[in-house]
């Protein structure tokens, strides 16, 4: 008998985004992946034909879950061997504890839940494909959890947890726990009064690779070979921001340089680069996957429901060829790719490299998955993604900013017709702008931002605020019977906001650019127009 059999791994988003370090979210993606091609290549060795995900060449991440095609002769086979592969799946897991602690053990043992479901058929792919579907979502409905009933100190980064392993100096309310915990040895990369539980220690263990700062990112526009030259700063590019040559953060860090010493290399670091270079405190997280998904992989967007088989195949070949391309275009010195497999994308991007990494991977999107689909099957929508960003300061929490890039994609994909930006800025003071945009307008953004560091000062944003958002409702939207109104007023305060007297002409290219950001909520507009001066003061 044929069967359809379709798989998936949880939790996913939670395991992946409790993070304090970059080295914590690498290691919940990469575990993730690898879990995933765990039970792939299980699947292959029994016989499986693969659906999705077709990989192909280059290293990319697998999704959570996965569809084959399987023979057996009886249904008492198949659950035999989705019971294996499951344990399979999960030992790789539990392998990863390297530790003889029973705390670490019990903690990792049933994390992760594994459902699947299958379907027989004969006839049409279609019809197995969307019951498979039907038991699957049915199965997920029971979850299945072991009480723990821990009383104590709490993990550092999840807080659910009670800590496994911690480092010194640590303070326990109940005494008796610290006599059943490890204490981390230097190799473990636990800060001093940081504990984990079981599942946070293993994902910060199970990889090297990675960045141990935020500032990574931030630094990464200035050249290594500059950074090199500083025998003491290089060693922790959080030490090239003066706020950190403190001896709090050096004692918190075990660092025995001597603080005189490293203050003398700012100060040359900063002679150094004066006028070449711009340091900034800010990065970005660009999160995003494909819209509409599900209408896709159920056929809905089919014009010939009987290419489905064939449908998903190429629509995961092309995803696969995308996540290639997308680890290409996001790499040192523009920022790091954390995931990419299947629609789903995760990256850090150093702020200069912002709009250019945005446009390649919306054109290649484009490029390699929606046009050769459209082509292919004779497809009238076109498949695209919708993306949160958020511009955070390198001190901010990291769980904090991965929270606010979950919202910027779901009021991404809530705009009208999806294929829409929604981009965020966490000031360090706290103040928060954000503004909803479709991609064909979001990159007129980097056009605004590069005018008002060449050619227009920005005092004409307040003004117009200061005109306008009166006259707005609680909501923020305009009538559009103003809209002529703001564009003549636009085109005044722009004129009087010109730095150069040959700059004048781009006074009507600057109108009509920042009319296509323009929406019908005034707030969202102005925001728009306060991340490009944002963006500007710390790249320009």
């Amino acid at each position: 008998m044929r069967y359809l059999f379709l798989l998936t791994i949880t939790p996913v988003q939670d395991f992946i985004s409790q993070a304090r370090k970059l080295k914590d979210l690498y290691g919940g993606s990469t575990i993730l992946s690898k879990m995933s091609e765990v039970g792939i290549e299980y699947a292959k060795k029994r016989g499986a034909t693969i659906i999705f995900p077709q990989q192909t060449e280059g290293k990319n991440s697998y999704p959570n879950r996965f569809l084959i095609e399987i023979s057996f002769d009886n249904e008492d086979k198949l659950k035999s061997f989705a019971s294996n592969m499951s344990n399979e799946i999960l030992n790789y897991f539990r392998n990863l504890n390297k530790t003889k602690s029973s705390i670490v053990q019990k903690h990792i043992e049933d994390f992760f839940q594994i459902y699947w479901s299958a379907s027989e058929y004969s006839g049409e792919y279609k019809d197995a494909f969307d019951e498979v579907e039907k038991r699957l979502a049915g199965a997920k409905n029971s979850r299945f959890f072991s009480q723990l009933g821990e009383v104590g100190r709490k993990c550092s980064i999840c807080g659910e947890r009670n800590i496994a392993i911690y480092q010194k100096p640590m303070r326990f309310y109940i005494k008796e726990q610290r006599k059943k915990l490890l204490v981390a040895k230097k190799s473990d990369n636990i800060q001093h009064g940081e504990g984990l539980c079981g599942v946070c220690y293993v994902k910060r263990k199970s990889t090297t690779k990675g960045f141990d700062s935020i500032s990574d990112i931030t630094i990464m526009n200035i050249p290594v070979e500059i950074r090199e030259r500083y025998n003491y700063l290089q060693n922790d590019n959080q030490l090239f921001y003066e706020e950190n040559l403190i001896k709090e953060y050096f004692q918190k860090n075990d660092i025995d340089y001597p603080l005189d010493e490293c203050l003398r290399e700012l100060q040359e670091f900063k002679k150094a680069i004066r006028g070449e270079y711009k340091q900034t405190s800010y990065y970005a997280i660009v999160m995003f996957d494909g819209d509409d998904m599900g209408k896709w992989l159920s056929g809905q967007k089919l014009n010939d429901k009987s290419r489905l088989k064939e449908f998903h195949k190429d629509i995961s070949s092309y995803l696969s060829i995308f996540a290639t391309e997308a680890n290409h275009i996001l790499k040192e010195p523009k920022g790091i790719t954390v995931y990419a497999g299947g629609e789903d994308f995760l990256g850090f991007v150093n702020i200069n490299n912002l709009f250019e990494v945005l446009q390649e991977l919306n054109t290649q999107f484009n490029e390699l998955i929606s046009k050769p689909l459209k082509e292919k099957y004779g497809l009238s929508d076109n498949f695209t993604f919708s993306a949160g960003v958020v511009i955070a300061h390198y001190k901010t929490p990291l769980g904090t900013v991965l929270n606010e890039v979950r919202k910027s994609e779901k009021k991404a994909k809530k705009n009208a017709g999806k294929d829409s930006v929604c981009f965020t800025v966490l000031k360090r003071s706290g103040e928060i702008r954000e503004t909803v945009l479709k991609f064909e307008s979001f990159f007129e953004l980097e056009y605004i931002t590069k005018q008002l560091n060449k050619n227009f000062s920005d005092n004409f944003i307040s003004v117009l605020e200061k005109e306008f958002l009166l006259m707005c409702d609680k909501n923020g939207e305009l009538d559009n019977s103003l809209n002529s109104m703001v564009y003549t007023e636009l085109e005044r305060t722009l004129k009087r906001s010109l730095k150069i007297e040959s700059a004048k002409d781009n006074i009507v290219l600057m109108v009509d650019s920042i009319r296509k950001i323009h929406t019908v909520n005034f707030r969202n507009f102005t925001n728009g127009l306060y991340i490009c001066r944002f963006i500007n003061k710390e790249i320009g």
